[in-house]
């Protein structure tokens, strides 16, 4: 193991002991010096350890020593054969927040293999850097859907109306589902009529993931003309695309939906019928009383207390009272 000036000896002893636990202390205990020549000095060893653990603790605890030496290993730990060490390689880079970093992880986009290409995408996230928009843009075409999935989600982060195109074409063709359901979830920051339209059309996608996110981001973006396809979506087999469904008219407050919000108060999940108490409440129809009412005997207590509110708010906005 190399060195610079200083004798390191008692470190690189330690730190070449046959017991990985033995090393992974060592590293903890570099970390704490908070050193930057002995962190020069070490950490390009450090970083190719033959254990996965002490790599991956490498890649997660010299974010305080912010200096050439440690991004390049973060860098170059972008390019580990574990996921483990990747991912806490690009997690370490996305929270040292530095845009100077910027222009280090679009090259290293250019270099990497599809695993290493998705952990820089992530990295890229929280520094929402104009320049990934193109190379973003870009590898929505990839052939790895893992790479697509990564290139959409930071699109969503970046929020770049130029993005909104090429998201909404994922949403309707991408092959895979976690592509399509990444790009419908990312889609609430563009009105416009092509983007409801693609995100109307997932609600019938065949993947029950892709539905839900699509019913989710609608009710964001509370699009007046989602409400009849919402609607619809109250009677879809996963309960988990109807909450979304519920939640979606609630926040859209639209008065036509009450009737079939009324009868998700009778679905046997308790979260759902919750979902669509809120959602009742939010709409304040007095047509919705009389299903509230019917609710004084739910098994789970949390609907029968909104209920209860959901009744008096309504009550106390102008509708006629039903007991509960």
């Amino acid at each position: 193991m190399a060195t610079i000036d200083r004798d390191f000896s008692s470190w690189v002893v330690r730190l070449q002991d046959s017991d990985p636990a033995v090393r992974r202390l060592a590293v903890i205990d570099i970390a704490d010096e908070n050193d930057c020549d002995l962190i020069t000095g070490l950490l390009p060893g450090i970083a190719k350890d033959a254990d996965p653990d002490v790599r991956t603790l490498v890649a997660q605890v010299f974010e305080e020593c912010l200096c050439a030496d440690t991004v390049s290993a973060l860098l170059g730990l972008l390019n580990d054969q574990e996921p483990r060490v990747r991912e806490a390689a690009a997690t370490t880079l996305a929270e040292l927040k530095d845009p100077a970093l910027a222009n280090l992880l679009l090259l290293k986009l250019t270099e990497s293999d599809v695993f290493a290409c998705q952990a820089v995408l992530r990295a890229l996230r929280e520094l929402k850097v104009d320049q990934a928009l193109g190379p973003a843009l870009h590898l929505l075409n990839a052939a790895d859907p893992g790479v697509r999935r990564e290139a959409a989600a930071l699109l969503g982060y970046l929020k770049a109306a130029q993005a909104l195109t090429p998201l909404t074409l994922l949403v309707c063709d991408d092959p895979d589902p976690e592509v399509r359901r990444i790009a419908a979830g990312c889609l609430g920051y563009g009105p416009g009529n092509q983007v409801a339209a693609a995100l109307m059309s997932a609600l019938t996608d065949r993947s029950w993931v892709v539905r839900e996110a699509a019913a989710t981001t609608l009710g964001r973006m509370k699009w007046d003309g989602a409400a009849e396809p919402l609607a619809r979506a109250l009677e879809d087999e996963y309960w988990q695309v109807r909450l979304q469904a519920a939640r979606a008219l609630g926040l859209m407050r639209d008065r036509t939906a009450v009737g079939v919000l009324c009868r998700a108060l009778t679905h046997d999940i308790s979260n759902l019928r919750k979902e669509a108490v809120l959602a009742l409440a939010a709409i304040g129809d007095p047509g919705a009383l009389e299903a509230l009412g019917a609710l004084a005997h739910d098994p789970d207590a949390d609907v029968r207390k909104l209920a209860r509110l959901a009744v008096t708010k309504i009550v106390a906005s102008g509708g006629a009272p039903q007991g509960i």
